[in-house]
This record gives structure tokens, C-alpha cells and sequence, in this order.
């Protein structure tokens, strides 16, 4: 019967940035585009995720892009705001 006899080591749950910075999940931004999806509040892991990875833009004021966007206003043209999206790179 083998043993292990190394470290263990527990990790609390919750967001961590790549240098292992534990973020407090409402310090998180909520940009305007979340606000009008229909996703938001709803899929909350996801969501906090793809603002971290954006972290620095939304903090710049930059565009902030989620291609899971769903517009609560069914009159929002939400091909052309991917479009948007797709070119803000270029």
C-alpha cells in the first residue's frame, strides 16, 4: 500500500488571477453590456470569467466583447454589435 507523504495543500474556491491573486467576486465590473443581457445573473461563473479575462479593458473604458451576448431588447441588432466586436482588434 503506497502512501503519500508530500504537502498538501487545500485551495479555497473562488477567482484567481494567473499570479494566484484571489479575487473578491463583487469587485468584479459589471460593463454596460452585461447589464442588457439576458444571461446576466444566470450563468455567474462564466460571466465573471470572461469579465477577468477583460479585466484591464473594462478598467481602461475599452470595449468590453462577449460573443454569449443575449439583449434582453429584442430591437437590439446583435449581429451588427458582434461586428463591432469582431473588429475592435484591427
Amino acid at each position: 500500500m503506497s502512501s503519500f507523504k508530500g504537502e498538501t495543500k487545500m485551495t479555497e474556491g473562488g477567482y484567481y488571477l494567473d499570479d494566484g491573486t484571489k479575487i473578491d467576486e463583487d469587485s468584479i465590473p459589471v460593463p454596460l453590456l452585461c447589464q442588457s443581457c439576458i444571461i446576466n445573473g444566470k450563468e455567474i461563473v462564466a460571466c465573471n470569467l470572461t469579465r477577468m479575462d477583460q479585466l484591464d479593458e473594462i478598467q481602461k473604458g475599452e470595449m468590453f466583447c462577449c460573443f454569449a451576448y443575449e439583449p434582453v431588447d429584442p430591437t437590439v441588432d446583435k449581429e451588427a454589435l458582434f461586428r463591432e466586436m469582431e473588429g475592435r482588434g484591427s
